[in-house]
């Protein structure tokens, strides 16, 4: 059976043959449902789109159902409807929004955590939402990564030299180093392994039911063949089942065949993409001072500061020297030597501030906001009523 109509949750789309007579048995048919149901079709927010359909028949077929002419590919829920390969012109709104969104914020005095906060949930959201359809351009991941390396390291994508770790190291995993940001290209694979998943589970997605009535035709996902007329979209597809077919489990179950995902430790998990991303991505040691950055309730500002200073990436007078030899460059503390060690997160800001501003405050004063912080930091903590804890409240009263 063809297809005839989609239906979307306030949308329809119909599908007919380029002539009259097709377009007024759809015309009656609306006719027929807008007698019985009372909603009638608006007629200002309908498109008709042609394909192949000589003009004259066009304008008749337009007498029938005067919609506004469309032009393909269409948009739909943010993304454009096409049958070829997503190009970098068709991906040209997404690098604008996200343009838009960086040029929006970079006014604004950000802190680096700040930064990768938004990084991390909106810019990164806006491109993962692309990035589940199709799959994205090199040519578009290139142009996104600049304009978020840019907003990241100096609130502007034009600044240049101002990265302080490369950006394919900051999309490692916090664990194994760095800021645990997904990189764009290898996260699209992980999203389209989705879609793989879909088709072998058979759910009842158009997607899912079309591929198998249509390119599969009974046979098994694993054993059909790319052919030459085949799309580009689909031949990706074809091409990561060697990547993780081993991670692909079935079984029959009361007369049924299920699936299941293994993990990289062989045990059947629930399949879910972040599963998958943890499985397929590029896994290096992890360090050892990640619990003493990351550490459960760590404030993003004061952690930033601390990763940046255990990877030596602080812009540091004795680095500065390097480039500055004819400066002289002293601690701002001490006052003889160029400074060498990183201090993190209130002593740096002092630091930056006498060097830079000429402002300075005592010592008390300096260990007075750190105490303070460090107590409005705790105070926000929630804590079992345990013996151990009435000790160490007796020591904390005893203490401030």
């Amino acid at each position: 059976m063809k297809l005839t109509h989609i239906c979307f949750a306030d949308d329809l789309l119909v599908l007919c043959n380029g002539d009259v007579a097709s377009v007024k048995v759809v015309k009656k048919s609306l006719d027929t449902f807008s007698q019985v149901s009372s909603l009638l079709p608006n007629i200002n927010k309908s498109t008709i789109f042609f394909g192949s359909v000589k003009l004259i028949t066009r304008n008749n077929i337009l007498k029938v159902l005067p919609f506004e002419i469309g032009v393909l590919p269409m948009k739909y829920l943010g993304v454009p409807l096409l049958a070829k390969r997503l190009g970098i012109k068709d991906c040209k709104c997404l690098v604008d929004r996200v343009r838009k969104k960086v040029s929006n914020w970079k006014t604004k005095k950000l802190s680096y955590a700040g930064r990768l906060q938004l990084v991390a949930s909106v810019l990164s959201a806006m491109q993962t939402y692309w990035a589940s359809v199709y799959v994205i351009p090199y040519g578009v991941v290139d142009e996104i990564d600049k304009l978020l390396k840019g907003f990241l390291w100096s609130q502007s994508e034009q600044s240049k030299g101002k990265a302080k770790v490369a950006w394919k190291y900051v999309c490692v995993p916090k664990d194994q180093g760095d800021l645990g940001l997904k990189p764009l290209k290898e996260w699209n694979e992980v999203l389209i392994v989705k879609q793989i998943w879909r088709i072998l589970v058979k759910d009842q997605s158009l997607w899912s039911v079309w591929v198998n009535l249509v390119k599969l035709k009974g046979k098994s996902f694993w054993d059909i063949a790319p052919s030459q007329s085949d799309r580009w979209g689909w031949k990706f597809l074809l091409k990561l089942r060697d990547k993780i077919k081993h991670h692909i489990g079935s079984e029959f179950v009361n007369g049924r065949l299920l699936f299941h995902w293994i993990n990289n430790d062989g045990k059947k998990v629930p399949f879910s993409t972040q599963q998958v991303w943890l499985d397929l991505r590029i896994n290096i040691a992890k360090v050892h001072w990640y619990e003493v950055v990351w550490f459960k309730g760590y404030d993003s500002k004061h952690a930033f500061i601390l990763w940046l200073a255990i990877l030596k990436r602080l812009s540091t007078q004795d680095k500065m020297l390097k480039w500055m030899p004819n400066q002289d460059l002293k601690c701002a503390f001490c006052g003889v030597v160029a400074d060498s060690i990183s201090c993190v997160y209130h002593i740096w800001q002092e630091r930056n501030n006498r060097i830079f501003k000429k402002v300075s405050r005592k010592v008390e004063g300096i260990c007075n906001v750190i105490q303070d912080y460090v107590k409005c930091k705790l105070l926000t903590f929630k804590v079992k009523q345990s013996s151990a804890f009435r000790e160490v409240e007796v020591v904390w009263d005893v203490k401030w």
